[in-house]
C-alpha cells in the first residue's frame, strides 16, 4: 500500500511487463516554481533526512552549493525526491566514508543547466552492475552487502529528471565509490 500511495502521489504508474515503470505527466503539468538550490539542499526536511541517513552509517556529509548558483525554475518536490533518493542510495552502500552533494550551474549561450552531484566513497559498481541500474526493481548486489529497498528510487529519479528535461547519469569504480549527476535545465517552462 505504501508503494502504491507513493507511486500515485508521484504520478507514476507500473505499466506493461514486470519491471516497467513510467512517470506520466498526462494528469497535469509540472508545478515548476522559482527556487534557490542552496536553500533546497539545506532546507530543514531535506537536510535533516539526508544527514540522518548518511551519518547513521558513520559517514561524513558535506554539502557545497555556492551562492553563484542563484535562483532556478524547477519542480522543488521532484528535486527534493531526487536528492533524497541519491543520498539514500549513497548511504546504503557507504560505510565509514564520505558522501557529498555538490550543486553547480553550467551556463552557455545554448543552455543553462543545474548540476546536482552526489559522490560517495562506497563499494562502487562494475560496468555490468551500472548497465542494469536504471531498471525497475533491480538492485545492485555485491559480496557481503545485502541491498534494501524496492529498486525503484533510481528509476524514479531518472524519470523525474527526464520529465523536467534533464538526465541522471552515473560513473562508478568498484571499491572506490560512485558519482551520480542529475543535469536539469535551470528553467523548466511554466505551464
Amino acid at each position: 500500500r505504501i508503494l502504491t500511495a507513493t507511486l500515485r502521489s508521484s504520478r507514476v504508474s507500473l505499466q506493461g511487463p514486470l519491471g516497467r515503470v513510467r512517470v506520466s505527466p498526462s494528469t497535469g503539468t509540472l508545478p515548476a516554481t522559482s527556487c534557490n538550490p542552496l536553500t533546497m539542499s539545506r532546507s530543514h526536511a531535506t537536510a535533516t533526512t539526508a544527514r540522518g541517513l548518511v551519518e547513521a552509517s558513520g559517514n561524513q556529509f558535506v554539502v557545497r552549493c555556492p551562492d553563484s548558483v542563484g535562483v532556478v525554475h524547477l519542480d522543488p518536490t521532484k528535486v527534493r525526491q531526487i536528492l533524497l533518493n541519491l543520498l539514500s542510495n549513497a548511504a546504503k552502500f557507504t560505510r565509514d566514508g564520505s558522501i557529498s552533494l555538490d550543486v553547480g550551474r553550467e551556463r552557455s549561450e545554448a543552455s543553462d543547466t543545474v548540476l546536482l552531484v552526489v559522490r560517495d566513497t562506497g563499494i562502487g559498481m562494475s560496468r555490468e552492475q551500472v548497465s542494469g541500474l536504471f531498471r525497475a526493481f533491480s538492485q545492485v548486489h555485491s559480496k557481503g552487502h545485502q541491498a534494501k529497498g524496492t529498486g525503484l528510487g533510481l528509476v524514479l529519479s531518472r524519470q523525474f529528471c527526464e520529465l523536467m528535461g534533464g538526465d541522471l547519469t552515473v560513473e562508478s569504480i568498484p571499491g572506490k565509490g560512485s558519482v551520480f549527476t542529475a543535469r536539469l535545465p535551470a528553467g523548466v517552462p511554466e505551464p
